[in-house]
C-alpha cells in the first residue's frame, strides 16, 4: 500500500491550505493510500472540538469523516503546548501521546519525532502553509 503524508503548517479558516490537505486525504484515500497528516506551528488548531462556522466549510466534521475512512492525525507537542491543548503531564506509557480533550477522536498529539518516522514510510510528503 503507498503512503501519502501531509505535513500541515497553517490553521484553518486563515488560507485555503487546511482545505486543500482534506482534498488531498480524501482522494488519496478513494485510491487505497494510507494517509498521514502532521500538524505543525498553527496547524495544530485544525483538529479542534467545536468549531462553529458560518460561511466556511467546517473543518471539524470533515477530518472526522476522514478519520473514518483511515486518515492518521499527529500534532507537534511543541506547538500544541504553546496554543494551550495539552492537558497534563507527558506520557508514563508507551503510547507517546499527550493528553487532550480538545481534538476530535482520531487525532493526537506527539512528539515531533513521529514525522521523520512517516516521512522515510511515504511513498510522497506534501507541505502545505507556513
Amino acid at each position: 500500500m503507498k503512503t501519502l503524508t501531509l505535513y500541515l503548517l497553517s490553521g484553518p479558516y486563515t488560507s485555503q491550505c487546511t482545505d486543500v490537505a482534506c482534498e488531498l486525504a480524501q482522494k488519496a484515500l478513494e485510491k487505497g493510500y494510507r494517509v498521514n497528516l502532521f500538524l505543525y506551528i498553527d496547524g495544530v488548531h485544525v483538529p479542534k472540538k467545536g468549531q462553529r462556522t458560518l460561511k466556511f466549510p467546517n473543518v471539524e466534521e470533515r477530518l472526522e469523516k476522514l478519520v473514518q475512512k483511515g486518515l492518521s492525525i499527529k500534532a507537534c507537542v511543541r506547538c500544541a503546548s504553546a496554543r494551550g491543548y495539552v492537558e497534563g503531564e507527558a506520557p508514563e506509557t508507551e503510547t507517546d501521546t499527550f493528553p487532550t480533550t480538545q481534538y476530535i477522536e482520531g487525532a493526537s498529539i506527539t512528539e515531533i519525532y513521529a514525522f521523520p518516522s512517516w516521512i522515510k514510510e511515504s511513498d510522497k510528503v506534501i507541505s502545505l502553509g507556513g
